[in-house]
């Protein structure tokens, strides 16, 4: 017996089919929401602070929260460690013997109250947290470092800026911008001349002056001077150990013009080696040239050429050369020694010396005025603000006779004072650092460009934040971070808007 078919009207019933879909997805459901945002690790600069919660690691926002684990260290420190290579070495005193390096993540912090009010513009940071999306972190450790307030400014340095002062009963009171710091003179603030100045008054005092001093900071930041001692720029032979063939073996320049008619490059000879081939564009050349001559302090473009003191200071732009041959060429790369075996071999100074030198990324600054630029440096720059930072970092080094200094540091044979000597180039880039960006500030040009100008030049990357690095004193050169730390501390009122990057 056959049973009728019966065809129903109602519609199929998809609760069912419905039902499987929504099962099969959920446990992928499941999953995207149980997934936590993936973790990252950012090194950078503080550029903006809105809230005790919030602020920005260049365009990275940065979300703290009351689970945050907050710390401060020092900004950076050296570090002595056995040398990489000493397994290469059968003798013990090469295995024994040291490397140093400058790091940025402290050996110990100490915990701080999470608030992003505290942290200033400009200051160098490691965070550690979740990527809620592109463009915002939130921090689970949040490290700030800071470098340490002296207790006490002293140094010498070449007065670079005629002197803002008045005078009260006699007593000059005032400012002065020496060394990268405007330090005020007040009453109490002691005058002396050194026996060979020739200076009997106060009144004598002028840029092209050589000034000790001692100072004191105060808790507002401002700096009060205790004691200067001046000295008049007397200039030796022995400071151009480019042009004097009784200093330093004999070194001496040679210029020959480029023929920009023919396309002919210029030479550049030295004492010993190959020549430096000068690019043949006279566009080029004329506009590298320009931009120098506006870095010179004032005081120097008034100086008459019959001055001594007067630097005849001329901008080339070269070829690049893997092999520059010279007996006592130092270079300027803005770098420190990163690792050494007793400062030979390997060893990296800022103002390097070399008989085989690689002259591609760095550009090189000589007392007698002259300051090469390799075409390859130029071309990897972004704006004229950082070539500006380049060219105004040589000029210092220059005017405040650090490359004579550096020479005499690197020519020290002692293996038993590295910690001392690596001190001292610290030392002398950090000061030619600070008066370079304080000539470039003045010469109107966005000073936010010169901490990374060094890296940009070196086709190194320069981007902030440097996120997901493991090696953060190797991603974030020193210089950035000091760099950052100086601006943010005596340009805090700038108006970037009225600042050229070009």
């Amino acid at each position: 017996m056959k049973f009728p078919i019966q065809v129903s009207t109602r519609p199929p019933n998809r609760v069912q089919p419905r039902l499987l879909r929504l099962l099969a997805i959920f446990p992928v459901m499941l999953l995207l929401t149980t997934v936590p945002a993936p973790a990252a690790t950012v090194n950078g600069f503080v550029t903006k602070i809105d809230s005790s919660t919030t602020l920005d690691v260049g365009r990275l926002r940065v979300v703290l929260n009351n689970k945050t684990h907050c710390e401060n260290g020092s900004t950076y420190g050296l570090v002595i460690l056995p040398a990489e290579d000493s397994m290469m070495h059968i003798s013990v005193f090469y295995r024994l013997r040291p490397h140093i390096y400058l790091r940025f993540d402290s050996i110990q912090t100490i915990p701080i109250t999470c608030d992003a009010r505290n942290v200033a513009i400009g200051t160098r940071v490691r965070i550690m947290g979740h990527k809620s999306n592109l463009t915002q972190l939130e921090a689970e450790r949040f490290i700030e470092y800071v470098v340490p307030n002296k207790k006490e400014f002293t140094g010498k340095v070449l007065l670079e800026e005629n002197p803002q002062l008045r005078y009260i009963s006699g007593h000059p009171v005032g400012k002065l911008w020496m060394d990268g710091y405007g330090i005020t003179v007040t009453p109490q603030t002691k005058f002396s001349f050194a026996s060979t100045s020739n200076l009997h008054h106060d009144k004598s005092i002028n840029a092209n002056m050589w000034i000790g001093y001692n100072a004191t900071p105060l808790a507002n930041q401002s700096i009060t001077a205790n004691s200067l001692t001046f000295a008049v720029n007397n200039v030796y032979p022995q400071y151009d150990i480019y042009n004097h063939a009784d200093a330093f073996g004999g070194n001496y320049t040679k210029i020959e013009a480029p023929d920009y008619s023919r396309r002919t490059p210029g030479l550049i000879r030295f004492n010993y080696g190959q020549p430096i081939e000068i690019i043949p564009d006279q566009r080029v050349q004329e506009s590298v040239s320009t931009l120098g001559m506006t870095l010179i302090p004032s005081y120097q473009m008034e100086l008459p050429d019959s001055d001594a003191t007067k630097v005849n200071f001329r901008f080339y732009v070269v070829q690049s050369s893997e092999a520059i041959q010279e007996k006592k060429l130092l270079t300027i790369n803005g770098m420190l020694p990163f690792n050494t075996s007793g400062w030979s071999g390997r060893a990296e100074y800022s103002y390097n010396k070399s008989k085989l030198y690689n002259m591609i990324d760095n550009t090189i600054a000589m007392q007698n005025g002259v300051i090469l630029i390799p075409d390859r440096v130029l071309s990897r720059l972004h704006d004229r603000a950082q070539l500006a930072a380049l060219l105004s970092y040589s000029i210092t080094s220059i005017l405040q006779n650090q490359i004579y200094n550096a020479f005499l540091i690197t020519e020290s044979t002692s293996r038993y004072d590295i910690l001392h000597r690596f001190n001292e180039m610290l030392q002398i880039n950090e000061q030619t650092l600070r008066i370079g960006i304080r000539q470039m500030y003045l010469a109107g040009y966005d000073i936010s460009e010169a901490p990374f100008a060094w890296a940009v030049a070196q086709g190194k990357p320069a981007n902030n934040p440097v996120i997901d690095s493991k090696h953060p004193d190797k991603e974030i050169p020193w210089y950035a971070a000091y760099a950052f730390n100086y601006i943010s501390h005596y340009y805090s009122d700038v108006d970037y808007s009225k600042l050229k990057r070009g």
